[in-house]
């Protein structure tokens, strides 16, 4: 029996000084088109208007609690999802954005696959900057509805990529009881892509052709703060999860990963100057 006094979702929003953008934030999760939800905040003991902001929006579905400073950022998402008491979990950025349908485009693809019980549903997303400029718009196409992968056929994405296809936490929701057989987030430029994957030893995913939600990089964002170790800690979750899918021997794929996976670093890092140039110039204007 559904108790109705346990949110369909949570969204889990682990902040530190996010006083910029958490009001977009906290918007854009309040305008779903869904309204069985909570907003599960996190505070990382924020020394800016952080709280102050999120305290002038009433709604009840808002939940917020302050902790002493988390040893890392991983640790501050871990503690954020055991708060929440949904039976599908996001967590997102204090700075991304959730389109109108996101919420209930991922409960329909729970609900509509229940037999299949996939541990998690993922979507496409836009990346803005920190103006809002799409700096990537993902379906160009258009394409809708809803596909079944594999852990399998997602690491061979993966591998040919040399990045994260399946996307950063706001693109994605995940079964909470799913999560619970992990050992959480761990890591730092990889944590979220590891997850996953610890999440599909379990069962399968469902991706969702539809743009969703926008994942914003800024000076201050954690993938910012990390580029330079980004192809060091994706090489070695390619060899992890190679010994781990193909145990017989490392592919010519993973080959391919690792030089795509330093091309990627390499064009990551070039994109990221340029906005790093671009947000120091309009600071100063």
């Amino acid at each position: 029996m559904i108790d109705p006094t346990i949110p369909a979702i949570s969204v889990c929003i682990p902040t530190f000084n996010g006083e910029r953008t958490i009001a977009e934030t906290l918007r854009s999760v309040l305008s779903q088109t869904l309204s069985d939800f909570e907003i599960v905040i996190c505070d990382d003991s924020s020394v800016d208007k952080t709280l102050e902001i999120i305290g002038q929006f009433d709604d009840p579905r808002i939940v917020v609690s302050k902790f002493e400073k988390a040893p890392t950022p991983a640790a501050n998402w871990n503690r954020a999802v055991q708060l929440c008491r949904g039976q599908y979990v996001k967590v997102m950025g204090q700075d991304d954005v959730l389109y109108p349908q996101c919420l209930e485009m991922e409960l329909l693809a729970f609900t509509k696959h229940v037999e299949l019980a996939p541990v998690f549903v993922f979507s496409n997303r836009n990346i803005i900057l920190k103006s809002g400029f799409k700096l990537k718009q993902s379906n160009l196409l258009h394409r809708k509805g809803f596909l079944q992968v594999n852990g399998h056929t997602l690491f061979r994405s993966v591998l040919r990529s040399g990045r994260n296809p399946i996307g950063e936490p706001v693109a994605v929701t995940m079964r909470r009881d799913t999560f619970d057989k992990t050992t959480g987030f761990e890591g730092s430029y990889v944590v979220d892509l590891a997850m996953w994957f610890k999440l599909l030893e379990h069962g399968s995913a469902i991706k969702i052709h539809q743009v969703l939600c926008a994942f914003r990089i800024s000076r201050s964002s954690w993938s910012f703060r990390l580029r330079k170790s980004q192809a060091k800690e994706t090489i070695e979750l390619f060899e992890y999860l190679s010994d781990k899918y193909n145990p017989s021997g490392r592919s010519v794929n993973l080959v391919i990963g690792k030089k795509m996976a330093y091309l990627v670093q390499v064009l990551r890092a070039a994109i990221l100057f340029v906005v790093d140039r671009k947000q120091r110039t309009a600071d100063t204007d």
